[in-house]
Order: C-alpha cells, then sequence, then structure tokens
C-alpha cells in the first residue's frame, strides 16, 4: 500500500496511525525539511528506512540517510528502496 501525504505534519499523522515499511519524502518542503522530518522518523521509529528525494548536491547530517538526487530515473528509485531493506 502506497499513502500520500502533503506535508510533513501529515506524514507524521499517517505514521501514527499505521505502520509504514518505507518513507519517501522530498526535502524541500515549507514548516518542516525532508531532513527535519527524516531525523523525528528516526527518533520515533527507528526501524523505518526514510529515502529524501533532493535536487540539492549536498545536505549537511545526512550520513545514515539514504539520498536520492533529482532528477532520478525508475531504477535508480527502485535501487534506493532495495536499499533500504524494504521487502
Amino acid at each position: 500500500t502506497v499513502a500520500e501525504a502533503h506535508s510533513a505534519a501529515a506524514a507524521l499523522r499517517l505514521l501514527e496511525e499505521q505502520p509504514f515499511d518505507l518513507v519517501i519524502t522530498d526535502h524541500a518542503m515549507p514548516k518542516m525539511t525532508g531532513l527535519q522530518l527524516s531525523n523525528t522518523i528516526k527518533v520515533q521509529w527507528p526501524n523505518v528506512p526514510v529515502i529524501i528525494a533532493t535536487g540539492y548536491a549536498e545536505l549537511p547530517g545526512t550520513r545514515d540517510i539514504k539520498i536520492l538526487s533529482k532528477p532520478f530515473t525508475e531504477e535508480e528509485l527502485a535501487n534506493a528502496i532495495a536499499a533500504a531493506n524494504v521487502a
């Protein structure tokens, strides 16, 4: 099942309501960046991998976070998901 959230706050509400195997988020979002969302998820749901899609060359503090550089292909997305160990 795939769910869509239109904000980081909405994504966090969804995570509270049901389990997810993976979160894919954009980095550039209003009110909370993808990196901030990822850090919140890592604290509250440490077993949920996060992939951040970004057009930025580098994001500070992302050593343990999978970054998917835009633009990306379907194959690159599939590889990122596989690397996140999602069944």
